[in-house]
């Protein structure tokens, strides 16, 4: 499997418009969420968690029979929060998620 970088964050955002999880990473989490409302045209998107380590190319190996485009996975919100146990995400953040893509 890839190695972990250090300097970036790994985060899981989530589009409440489509229940689409990102798995991303950036140095600057809520500037990227930012970036992301602008990018899918909805400030919809919230972030779920994130960890202090770069491990996006370990779960994007992990999650590619999930991937639907780009960085964008058809996960349930508790297939996100299994990700945030297993790999000991820091933070989570509320947030209302409407879909179960289980």
């Amino acid at each position: 499997p890839p190695r972990p970088k250090p300097y970036h964050n790994t985060y899981l955002f989530l589009n409440n418009d489509n229940g689409f999880i990102k798995i991303g990473r950036s140095k600057h989490v809520f500037t990227r969420l930012l970036q992301v409302q602008k990018e899918v045209g909805t400030k919809n998107v919230d972030i779920i968690a994130y960890k202090i380590l770069d491990i996006e190319a370990s779960l994007h190996l992990e999650h590619r029979f999930k991937r639907q485009f780009g960085e964008w996975f058809a996960l349930s919100l508790d297939d996100a929060f299994d990700i945030v146990k297993k790999h000991d995400f820091e933070t989570i953040v509320n947030t209302q998620h409407k879909y179960n893509r289980g």
